[in-house]
C-alpha cells in the first residue's frame, strides 16, 4: 500500500477573502452561487466567512492528496474529506489547490461538495 500524499505547504496556504465571500458564499455568482446554496446549508454564511476560511485550511491539512495535475503553470492538486462545519454534519468535499512553478504556497482554486453516495462508501 502507498504512502499518504499531503499537501505540500499546507501549513502556509493562502485562501483569499474575495474567493469565499465573492464567490464561494455569493448567492448572485453564476458559477458559485450553487456552493452558495450548499455552504449556507451547512451553516456557512457570508458575514462568518472566516469559519468556512479555517475549515477549508484544516480540510488541506488533515486530509491526503487524491490526484495531481501537472499543467504548464504549476500542480493542481485534489483534496477529498470531511468538511468541519458550522451544523456539526461536517460534508464531505473536494478542493483543488494550485501551486505556480518556482512557488511554494498552494492556493485555494475551489471546493465542491461532494455526492451522498460517495460519504456513504467512506
Amino acid at each position: 500500500m502507498g504512502s499518504k500524499v499531503y499537501l505540500p505547504g499546507r501549513e502556509i496556504c493562502e485562501i483569499p477573502p474575495e474567493k469565499i465571500r465573492l464567490y464561494l458564499l455569493n448567492h448572485e455568482h453564476i458559477v458559485g452561487r450553487s456552493k452558495a446554496k450548499f455552504f449556507n446549508s451547512v451553516g456557512f454564511t457570508g458575514q462568518n466567512w472566516q469559519i468556512l476560511a479555517v475549515a477549508l485550511k484544516e480540510h488541506a491539512q488533515k486530509n491526503t492528496v487524491t490526484r495531481t495535475e501537472k499543467t504548464e503553470f504549476g500542480t493542481k492538486y485534489s483534496i477529498e474529506g470531511k468538511l468541519n462545519s458550522p451544523d456539526g454534519r461536517n460534508p464531505l468535499g473536494r478542493a483543488i489547490w494550485f501551486i505556480d512553478y518556482g512557488e511554494q504556497v498552494p492556493r485555494l482554486v475551489t471546493v465542491h461538495p461532494l455526492p451522498i453516495l460517495k460519504e456513504l462508501k467512506r
